[in-house]
């Protein structure tokens, strides 16, 4: 999401945002296929981090949502909650 941004601020960081994406996305595909001896494996593996660190993304930033600009009531959504025993 924030590698677009860098198209607009500066051509030659937009260059090295995608090259550090693709860098680590062969990093990933080299690890994975070396310690598991099947390409479909790594490349499933490139898939997943990238899934993964998606996810993680969106989870962060709806909570940063919820923290600047929902009431303060709403913060601690399971503070209250009784759980059986």
């Amino acid at each position: 999401m924030s590698i677009p941004i860098w198209a607009l601020i500066s051509p030659i960081l937009f260059e090295i945002a995608i090259g550090l994406v693709i860098l680590l996305a062969v990093l990933i595909l080299i690890d994975a296929t070396r310690r598991e001896k099947s390409l479909t494996v790594g490349l499933l593996s490139v898939e997943a981090a990238f899934v993964q660190l998606t996810g993680y993304g969106i989870g962060f930033l709806s909570e940063a949502w919820k923290r600047f600009w929902e009431p303060k009531q709403f913060r601690e959504t399971g503070a209250n909650i009784e759980y059986p025993s």
